[in-house]
C-alpha cells in the first residue's frame, strides 16, 4: 500500500522562527503565531556531519530549506527568536531571509552569565512537540535585540519607535548600540536632513481680489494684505503629483474667512482648515487665489522672483516653507553592550505638520544620507550620465518618455522587498530596469517571480514594459 502523503498546510502568512544556535549544530523550528510547529530542520539532518554541523554555511542552507517549506504554505514575514551562542546563528535569519521571507523582527533571548555563574543546563535534545507548548515570550524587560557586528564595529540593528508618545504629528525613536561618538554623528545629520531637505508642499503665492500688492489696504476687512499672506503662511498641504495648483476661496462677510472655505481639486489636501486667514467687518465679497507648489526646505521670495521673472500683476509671491518636519530633537545616552557601558544610545523625537508621519520622515532622511554617502562608497567608479529634457527636446525626443526614464525606481512605489533587490543591483533609474530582460531581473539575488510580476506592473502603468530599446542619442553608463 502505497504511504499517504502528508498534506501541506495552506494559508499562514505569519509565523515565527525559533533558531537554537549551539557550538556543534544548528536547529531551526517555525511555528505559527498561536505556537504550533509548521516546519523544522537543522544541519544535522539536512545532511552536515561532523564538525560541518557547527559551520555557518551550514546554518545557512538549514535556514534555506525551512524557509522553502514555509513559503509553499503561504507565509510572507516571520518574526525570529534566537537562543544560543553558536556561531551559525546570523547564517540562519540570511538563510529564512533569502527564500523572500520578510523578517520583521528579531529577540534575543540567549541568556548572559552574570557574577561567573553558568545559566542552567536543559536538556539536549528538544523535541518539535516541546516548542509547539512551550511559552516563547519573555518579559520586555529581559528581550534583546541580535547584536550586529561589521569589521569589530557594533551596529544597530532597528529602529525602535516608542508607542507610549505614538501620534499622527510626533514620534520617539530610539536606535542602538552605536560605536562611541557614533550617535552625536548621525542624530546631528538626520536632524539638519529632517529640518532642511524632506520635500513637501506649501504656498507660493496668492492673488487677493482688490490688492495690487502686499500693502494695499481693502474696505470691510480687518487685516491688511501684510497680515493676510502671514496668516497664509500657516496654511498647510498636502499635494500628489508634481504639478503646481491653484485653490480658490470666495467668502463673504461679515464674519471670519477660514481655510475649510478654500476650494481644491482631489489632488491638494488641506491640514488645518481651521486656520482664520481674514476677518471681514462689513459684508463685502472677499475672492483669493492661492498657488501651492512642492520642493524642499525654505525658498525666499527673491528667489521666487528670479524663478519666475513674467510674474502675473497682482500675484503676490510669498516665502514658501515646504519642509513638513517643524522640530526635532535628538539626545545621546549611553547604552551597555555585554560588560561595557560605553556605547552611544540615540533617541530621536520628530514634530511633523501633519503631512508625514514622523516614521516616513525619519525613513526618507535615512535613504537622502545615504544617497549622499554613496559617492563615498563607490570612489572608482564613474556615476551614470542623464540626457537632460532640454536637450531631448532640440533632438526631437519625446521630453515625457525621457522624464520617464529618468525618474528614480523608488517613485515606482515598489514593495520593500523589490526596492531593496533594485537597489542592490544599483538599478537607481527606471532606464536602467527597462532594458533588463525577465531572465536577467530572475538572475538577481532574492527577486523572485512575485517582484518581477510587480515591476512589470508598475512599469506598464507608465505605458514602460521591460526589455525595452532606448532612444536614440539617450546613454546610461551602468
Amino acid at each position: 500500500m502505497a504511504k499517504k502523503q502528508k498534506k501541506i498546510r495552506k494559508g499562514v502568512t505569519r509565523g515565527i522562527a525559533h533558531i537554537k544556535a549551539t557550538h556543534n549544530n544548528t536547529l531551526i523550528t517555525v511555528t505559527d503565531t498561536n505556537g504550533e510547529a509548521l516546519a523544522w530542520d537543522s544541519a544535522g539532518t539536512i545532511g552536515f556531519k561532523g564538525a560541518r554541523k557547527a559551520t555557518p554555511f551550514a546554518a545557512t542552507r538549514a535556514g534555506e530549506q525551512v524557509g522553502q517549506k514555509v513559503r509553499k504554505m503561504g507565509m510572507s514575514e516571520i518574526e525570529v527568536k534566537i537562543t544560543g551562542a553558536g556561531a551559525g546563528r546570523e547564517n540562519a535569519v540570511s538563510g529564512l531571509a533569502s527564500t523572500g521571507l520578510r523578517v520583521t523582527a528579531i529577540e534575543d533571548h540567549t541568556p548572559v552569565p552574570h557574577n561567573g555563574c553558568r545559566p542552567k543546563k536543559k536538556r539536549r535534545r528538544q523535541s518539535v512537540n516541546r516548542v509547539k507548548n512551550q511559552d516563547p515570550q519573555v518579559p520586555a524587560a529581559e528581550k534583546r535585540i541580535m547584536r550586529v557586528r561589521w569589521r569589530g564595529l557594533e551596529l544597530p540593528s532597528r529602529v525602535t519607535p516608542d508607542d507610549k508618545f505614538k501620534a499622527d504629528t510626533f514620534g520617539r525613536f530610539t536606535i542602538e548600540p552605536f560605536e562611541r561618538g557614533m550617535g552625536t554623528t548621525i542624530g546631528n545629520s538626520l536632524r539638519r536632513i529632517l529640518l532642511s531637505s524632506l520635500e513637501g508642499a506649501s504656498v507660493t503665492a496668492v492673488k487677493i481680489s482688490g490688492a495690487e500688492h502686499e500693502f494695499t489696504s481693502m474696505t470691510g476687512v480687518l487685516e491688511d494684505t501684510t497680515d493676510i499672506i502671514l496668516n497664509i503662511k500657516n496654511l498647510i498641504v498636502k499635494l500628489e503629483g508634481d504639478e503646481p495648483r491653484v485653490m480658490k476661496l470666495a467668502a463673504q462677510g461679515p464674519g471670519e474667512v477660514t481655510a475649510d472655505l478654500i476650494e481644491a481639486d482631489t489632488n491638494v489636501t488641506i491640514v488645518n482648515k481651521d486656520l482664520v486667514i481674514a476677518t471681514l467687518t462689513e459684508a463685502v465679497p472677499f475672492e483669493m487665489e492661492i498657488h501651492v507648489d512642492k520642493g524642499r526646505g525654505y525658498i525666499p521670495v527673491s528667489e521666487q522672483d528670479l524663478k519666475n521673472e513674467d510674474q502675473e500683476i497682482g500675484v503676490i509671491p510669498v516665502d514658501a516653507i515646504y519642509s513638513p518636519v517643524q522640530r526635532v530633537r535628538y539626545q545621546v545616552e549611553n547604552t551597555r553592550v555585554g560588560q561595557k557601558t560605553n556605547y552611544d544610545k540615540l533617541i530621536m523625537e520628530i514634530w511633523t505638520d501633519g503631512t508625514v508621519t514622523p516614521e516616513m520622515a525619519l525613513v526618507e532622511s535615512g535613504k537622502i544620507l545615504r544617497k549622499h554617502l554613496n559617492p563615498f562608497v563607490q570612489y572608482f567608479e564613474l556615476g551614470e550620465e542623464r540626457v537632460s529634457e532640454n536637450a531631448a527636446a532640440a533632438a526631437g525626443v519625446d521630453e515625457e518618455l525621457i522624464r520617464k526614464l529618468n525618474m528614480p525606481t523608488e517613485q515606482l512605489d515598489l514593495s520593500v522587498r523589490a526596492s531593496n533587490c533594485l537597489e542592490s543591483a544599483r538599478l537607481d533609474t527606471v532606464a536602467q530596469l527597462v532594458v533588463m530582460t525577465e531572465p536577467e531581473l530572475l538572475k538577481l539575488r532574492s527577486f523572485g517571480r512575485t517582484s518581477l510580476r510587480e515591476v512589470k506592473r508598475k512599469l506598464q502603468d507608465i505605458d514602460l514594459d521591460l526589455g525595452m530599446e532606448l532612444p536614440e542619442g539617450y546613454t546610461i553608463n551602468q
